[in-house]
């Protein structure tokens, strides 16, 4: 009956994310997002806000939603080949030196439910916004396996701080916001991503556009931002809206 259940509860979270993307295709309905189509990206405002949330999930790097448990020393890898309809993801632990360097040689590969690798549906920095609805929405909702111990909070506060990251990053370099030159929201996942990232912002109460455009720099206003997006995102998946 145990490897019975288990079966049921992995087929039930890979239909979820596949088939072809229903997981994607239910978000708006699920969380009670606008639907997004291309005529939205004429409004300059709209625009902005969809090329900087782009640009910060084609940027993150998913470190910390692999480092449950204390497991800081570990680093992620995905395959960049599409192999079986999907992307393979490998999470390694390496041994440090005193000055925390990684030591080459020393890398085991990652088994524990919360931080060992799982299979991409789309690949996360070439399609950012599909990756989220196929493959991080899904994960923050039912974690990694069935015997994954981390909490909702826990995998949405881990996401939070992989997003933290990238934006630190982005701003560090002074990087410009982009959207590739055919975007125009038909692909899967993207235009319910875009419209759960804006609809978190908003039961947040936290102005996206104005912190683009004036507010980016000011780390107290970044930490507002990242404060808002844990906030908004712990609301919707909740279903506290």
């Amino acid at each position: 009956m145990k490897k019975l259940l288990v079966v049921i509860y992995a087929l039930a979270v890979v239909s979820c994310a596949t088939g072809p993307g229903q997981f994607a295709n239910s978000m708006a309905s699920d969380y009670g997002l606008k639907k997004y189509s291309s005529v939205d990206l004429e409004n300059s405002e709209v625009k902005g806000k969809v090329a900087f949330i782009y640009t910060l999930l084609a940027n993150t790097e998913e470190l910390r939603v692999h480092q449950f448990n204390g497991t800081y020393d570990n680093e992620v890898y995905v395959k960049q080949e599409m192999v079986n309809g999907g992307y393979t993801e490998m999470v390694v632990k390496f041994e440090r030196d005193a000055d925390g360097n990684k030591i080459d040689g020393t890398g085991k590969l990652v088994r524990d439910c919360e931080n060992m690798g799982s299979f991409n549906y789309k690949h996360p920095k070439r399609e950012p916004l599909g990756h989220f609805a196929q493959d991080m929405l899904p994960w923050i909702k039912w974690g990694n396996c069935r015997e994954d111990s981390t909490t909702l909070k826990q995998r949405i506060s881990a996401y939070t701080a992989d997003i933290e990251l990238s934006l630190e990053r982005l701003v560090a370099v002074d990087s410009p916001y982009y959207l590739p030159n055919d975007f125009d929201f038909r692909g899967n996942g993207q235009a319910e991503t875009i419209a759960f990232f804006l609809k978190a912002f908003e039961i947040s109460g936290f102005d996206l556009y104005g912190f683009i455009n004036n507010g980016i720099t000011a780390a107290e206003s970044r930490k507002e931002f990242y404060k808002s997006l844990e906030n908004g995102i712990n609301a919707l998946v909740e279903g506290k809206v």
